[in-house]
């Protein structure tokens, strides 16, 4: 069978000038893609903002940088200055001023990208770690050493008083802190695979209606004017319930996107129609800021749980397995329960319909061991969590098969009356057999 790729070694290794050609070219289109992607996010930071000398309430050029950086390498960082210089340059500002800046803008994200990974950071975003190190390091790390570059340069060129540097600082910081979060987090989480789920067979009505109720509510709040124009700014909060509600079912990548979209939307579409967004200037608003922070960390928290729920699930699931323990845990009070993979496969029951509430198991336990378990359920004395551990003989494809039975009551109401019971099991049936072979042996010893 042929190797998959086997033309591409033969020609790395017949014509080493090839394989450099095409690594050269693969290299230049990714800084071309780099440089322009960077310059028009700078370009539409210089759109939002008033004036040169000012912020607007949102800097993209923050957020494609330390993304470009964290997921294509440090190697990067002269694609990126390219761009920022470009963009800076062509919307008119001084050359020195435009190389002094991008510098700034270069050089911060380089900074954080270099710490984020010797701290083992995961695009991702899996865990709260993840979530804590981008917040810390980028928004408090990189950000801030932009934005006092960026004040600086403004302040040496006699654009920002010096009494106005620490209020100028403030808004760069500020501004690239909320690029980072609006553009950054959709970049470096970006993968197919969640797309796909959210957009599969069965999620994709879900995923569609929240979307679509999402621009909706995004373009009635953006409509309302004059005397709906109080009951149209409370609709803003209902974004905020939606972008959690979409991180929770698809996550990070599919919800910070569609944030990314909405942002973009919204504050183009103030420019155009006035340049006000919630009844004031779009970039005279300060609370602006602090609405769409508060919109990336609704994206974000969720995520940052549900992963680690999932992580904490793994590593339960992997205990039990390196164990060989079956476990059940049912509920009294609704009925329901839950039966391990490995607790299906001791009782061969791949279902789980035989065992699935505690009566059922029950019956398949041999009669000569029911009784202890039946009183450990009805004792009613017992403190929470009280149980029992139990050798039993269960019902099996194979027969009746010895079982080391663990039963913990969990959970009681108030008269002490059992609401849920969780159990375990492990096959002790090669113990028991040489157990009895012992046994027979010494009672054969005893009679000779």
């Amino acid at each position: 069978m042929a190797l998959p790729h086997c033309s591409i070694f033969v020609v790395a290794l017949t014509d080493p000038q090839a394989s450099w050609r095409s690594r050269w070219w693969d290299w230049t289109a990714r800084w071309a893609l780099i440089a322009l992607a960077s310059w028009l996010a700078g370009r539409l930071g210089h759109a939002l903002a008033q004036d040169p000398a000012h912020a607007a309430d949102l800097m993209p050029l923050a957020g494609v940088a330390l993304a470009v950086m964290l997921r294509w390498g440090s190697a990067c960082a002269p694609a990126v200055f390219v761009g920022a210089l470009a963009a800076g340059w062509s919307a008119g500002t001084p050359l020195w001023l435009c190389a002094a800046v991008a510098l700034g803008q270069t050089a911060g994200p380089w900074v954080a990208s270099q710490w984020l990974l010797r701290s083992g950071f995961d695009p991702r975003l899996p865990q709260r770690r993840d979530v804590f190190l981008l917040i810390s390091i980028g928004v408090l790390g990189g950000t801030m050493l932009s934005a006092a570059n960026t004040a600086a340069w403004m302040a040496a060129a006699g654009l920002v008083h010096p009494v106005q540097l620490p209020g100028a600082w403030f808004r760069w910081w500020a501004a690239d802190s909320v690029g980072l979060m609006i553009v950054g987090v959709p970049l470096l989480s970006w993968q197919l695979a969640p797309w796909r789920r959210a957009f599969n067979a069965a999620n994709w009505p879900g995923s569609t209606g929240l979307l679509l109720l999402l621009a909706a509510c995004v373009a009635l709040a953006m409509a309302g004017t004059g005397a709906a124009a109080s009951g149209a700014r409370a609709l803003w909060l209902a974004p905020l319930v939606l972008l959690c509600g979409l991180s929770l079912r698809n996550g990070a990548a599919v919800a910070s996107s569609a944030l990314l979209v909405l942002t973009l939307g919204v504050l183009l579409s103030s420019l155009n129609q006035a340049g006000e967004l919630f009844g004031g200037p779009v970039s005279g608003a300060n609370w602006v800021l602090a609405y769409l922070m508060a919109c990336s960390a609704l994206v974000l928290l969720p995520q940052a749980m549900v992963g680690e729920l999932a992580r904490l699930e793994e590593r339960w699931q992997l205990a039990m397995e390196g164990s060989d323990l079956g476990v059940a845990d049912w509920s009294l009070r609704t009925g329901q329960g839950y039966t391990s993979p490995r607790w299906r496969a001791l009782l061969s029951d791949p279902d789980g319909l035989a065992s699935d509430t505690l009566q059922r198991w029950l019956s398949m336990v041999h009669p000569d061991d029911r009784a202890p378990l039946n009183m450990a359920l009805g004792s009613v004395i017992s403190p929470a969590r009280a149980g029992l551990r139990q050798e039993a003989r269960i019902q099996t494809a194979a027969g009746w098969c010895w079982f080391d039975v663990h039963l913990i009551v969990s959970e009681r109401d108030a008269a002490g009356q059992p609401q849920r019971v969780v159990a375990t099991i492990a096959d002790i049936g090669a113990r028991r057999s040489a157990q009895d072979r012992q046994q027979l042996s010494s009672n054969l010893f005893m009679h000779l």
